[in-house]
């Protein structure tokens, strides 16, 4: 195979039968400008990634105890989170968590309760929201706080 002067080796051609081509030409028909189905995928994944990594983040702070530092992590996570995702129920009941170490009690009730709005079943967010409730010692929050305690044992079992 001859070298052309800058160094580059000469391209084959196509009816040849060393060409390097391994794919048929492209199509000379338009594309259809609307996302395909991997592409909307691949832009959910990416926000998934995005929200685990500001996530991770956060989960990282709270275990330095930066409790503040965490919760803004998890805001942040729930802002780039798809509405009513599993993921947005955990990032709650993780600032739940953050709100209890700091002892902001109603916080810590708050957030839980909206991380059982879109989890009804989570366990921790039940269980994070009944210890607000109890440090609360509110009427109304304790009857919130224990409305699924018998759920809690039903499936504990």
């Amino acid at each position: 195979m001859a070298i052309i002067e800058n160094g580059e080796e000469p391209v084959d051609s196509e009816d040849s039968p060393h060409s390097r081509r391994s794919s048929p030409p492209p199509d000379s028909a338009p594309k259809d400008p609307s996302p395909s189905t991997n592409e909307l995928s691949n832009g959910t994944s990416d926000m998934l990634a995005a929200v685990i990594t500001q996530k991770l983040l956060g989960n990282r702070l709270f275990v330095e105890h930066r409790y503040e530092e965490s919760i803004q992590q998890y805001v942040k996570a729930l802002s780039l989170c798809p509405p009513f995702d599993h993921e947005c129920a955990v990032l709650y009941a993780n600032m739940s968590a953050c709100h209890a170490k700091l002892g902001n009690w109603q916080e810590c009730f708050d957030t839980a309760s909206k991380a059982l709005e879109i989890d009804s079943i989570y366990e921790k967010a039940r269980l994070r929201r009944a210890t607000a409730g109890e440090n609360l010692g509110t009427l109304a929050s304790l009857e919130t706080a224990v409305d699924g305690i018998p759920l809690l044992v039903l499936r504990m079992t």
